[in-house]
């Protein structure tokens, strides 16, 4: 994926490789971490999932941030502390 999980750098953004020329990614693998990301990116999108751009592995579904992108209201809301 060319970085590890919870890595915080400029190289986690999910459009990263994206961005980069072809001799940049040479360093990184050749375009296996492109196409990885590519496929990640589109199943979870294809499935209604949201991806927070900064973080190549952050996908949301239902939350706040969820129904922000699709101008709809969250599905999830607060948790109530057992009684």
């Amino acid at each position: 994926m060319g970085t590890e999980f919870d890595h915080f750098g400029p190289e986690a953004a999910t459009r990263h490789f994206e961005e980069m020329t072809y001799s940049d990614q040479t360093s990184f693998e050749g375009d296996g971490p492109l196409q990885n990301r590519r496929l990640l990116f589109h199943t979870m999108v294809d499935q209604g999932f949201t991806n927070y751009s900064e973080e190549w592995w952050h996908f949301d579904y239902g939350n706040q941030f969820w129904a922000h992108v699709n101008g709809v209201h969250a599905i999830y809301g607060p948790a109530r502390p057992l009684a």
